[in-house]
């Protein structure tokens, strides 16, 4: 995780490579991310400046509800990244299915992404 999160007004800036078929890598101050494994909390994202082998391959799931340009990041188990209320670190949460309905994701797992060309 970036030490205590990112900061309020300040612009997070994420590298991401892959493609839409097995997955992004979401790559923040250079190093992939994954959710928490043991012994670290597995409800949080964490960057891994170690052991980057066991970074994630992400989804991007297009979240039109909210409108343009925003979306759902998804891990392979369907969890889903969550902002924290206010600065701290990303949340990693389940989704609660609930019968055939398609699910609905809380405002705060909704995230606007700008595709930018790499500089």
């Amino acid at each position: 995780m970036v030490p205590g999160g990112p900061r309020p007004g300040v612009e997070v800036r994420w590298n991401i490579e892959g493609d839409p078929i097995i997955g992004y890598f979401a790559r923040i101050l250079g190093a992939p991310t994954a959710p928490g494994f043991p012994p670290y909390p597995v409800n949080r994202v964490f960057a891994l400046f170690k052991d980057q082998q066991k970074a994630e391959r992400w989804h991007f799931k297009p979240y039109e509800y909210y409108g343009l340009n925003q979306y759902v990041i998804l891990g392979h188990d369907e969890g889903f990244w969550v902002a924290p209320e206010e600065g701290g670190e990303l949340i990693y949460q389940q989704l609660v299915l609930q019968g055939d309905i398609e699910p609905r994701y809380p405002p705060r797992a909704v995230f606007e992404l700008r595709w930018v060309e790499s500089d």
